[in-house]
């Protein structure tokens, strides 16, 4: 009886080590946890951290590419970043009273978060899948900021 539980115990650890371990909710589903609060500073401030940690993930992938379209879209995606970041900032500044400095400090602070996250599922997916964005939460992540962006360049 032992014998068949260790090789059983051995046969689901097996299993477990082919899933996707990801350090963060996809983008779509905290949508739908929070459909009705899409007016909440404070998801705004999520989403805005989110997608400006994504486009310097995706700004980073594409700076080690040999061809100039993708230094091109590595450029924009840096830019979408730091577009992404500052509404996050002035949402602290006129919802939650920060000062500028700090403000600064806190969505800088969020940011670097998101993307280390992104970094670590990024390079986990890749030595799974060999791609960096399709297979788990990033590639609808990308979807749902594209959206955003376009949103936020009105």
């Amino acid at each position: 009886m032992k014998k068949i539980f260790f090789i059983f115990l051995i046969f689901f650890l097996t299993l477990t080590n082919f899933s996707f371990s990801q350090s963060m909710l996809s983008l779509e589903k905290y949508l739908e946890r929070n459909e009705n609060q899409l007016q909440d500073p404070t998801v705004l401030m999520y989403l805005s951290d989110r997608c400006s940690g994504l486009n310097l993930y995706q700004a980073t992938i594409l700076s080690t590419s040999t061809l100039p379209e993708g230094l091109e879209a590595a450029e924009r995606f840096k830019e979408m970043s730091g577009i992404f970041s500052l509404t996050s900032y002035k949402i602290l500044i006129s919802e939650f009273n920060k000062v500028k400095d700090q403000a600064q400090e806190i969505a800088k602070e969020s940011m670097i978060k998101k993307y280390e996250d992104y970094l670590k599922d990024g390079k986990d997916l890749h030595s799974k899948t060999g791609s960096y964005f399709i297979g788990n939460y990033i590639e609808s992540d990308v979807k749902v900021c594209e959206q955003l962006s376009k949103i936020i360049l009105e």
